[in-house]
């Protein structure tokens, strides 16, 4: 069984014959035996250089586990292992992700492609997901053959409510389209889905893009 400093009194050995066990007791502040000297016939130590003291000892390895992608998230407080590269290089994403964004983790940006006739009617562009909110980073509404004005909305689909005002259709018969984006627009509620809403009649194509993130 592997032994530690504080197992082995100092008085153990003496004069030249201290042996190795009692000076890493002796020294116990700043060496960590790691094997049990007896079997091996000498102590495998793993020096501790105080803060600023010149460098000794071997290196201590750190282990992890090779992946040529990256880890999925696991959640908070797991544990979780080092990530290296098939090659051994400690992992690194270093190349731009524009599919990507980091919102208290990686999440992934999501297109969605929607239509159908509304009529006062509302239908869901993203879905509700537990601990999520949705970010709406892109909207773009396209509006043909509807034959009463109206306005579109985003709506929050847990209670209806209005996130964002879009634009309003007020020239029956003539297409029109709007196209907005940038940064986040607006985002619904934790687990909540997103929904268009028209309070006139028309038929609609919807492109959203979105992610979710808490």
């Amino acid at each position: 069984m592997a032994k530690t400093a504080t197992d082995i009194p100092i008085t153990q050995g003496s004069g030249v014959n201290l042996s190795n066990f009692a000076l890493a007791s002796g020294r116990r502040r700043q060496t960590v035996i790691v094997a049990d000297a007896d079997d091996a016939g000498e102590a495998l130590l793993v020096e501790l250089p105080a803060h600023d003291a010149a460098d000794r000892g071997s290196s201590l390895k750190i282990g992890g586990r090779a992946s040529a992608a990256v880890f999925a998230d696991v959640n908070s407080a797991d544990r979780t292992d080092a990530w290296f590269s098939l090659g051994g290089q400690l992992g690194a994403i270093s190349t731009k992700e524009p599919a990507t964004v980091y919102d208290g983790g990686r999440r992934a940006i999501v297109t969605t492609n929607s239509s159908g006739g509304l009529a006062s009617t509302a239908f869901e562009v993203a879905p509700a997901t537990a601990g999520m909110r949705n970010k709406v980073l892109s909207v773009n509404v396209i509006c043909a053959a509807f034959t009463t004005a109206g306005s579109v909305y985003l709506r929050n689909g847990a209670d209806s409510a209005t996130l964002f005002w879009i634009t309003r259709v007020t020239t029956v018969g003539q297409n029109y389209f709007f196209n907005l984006g940038g940064h986040i627009i607006t985002q619904t509620t934790v687990n909540s889905a997103l929904q268009i809403y028209f309070d006139g009649n028309a038929n609609f194509g919807v492109s959203v893009i979105y992610y979710q993130a808490p």
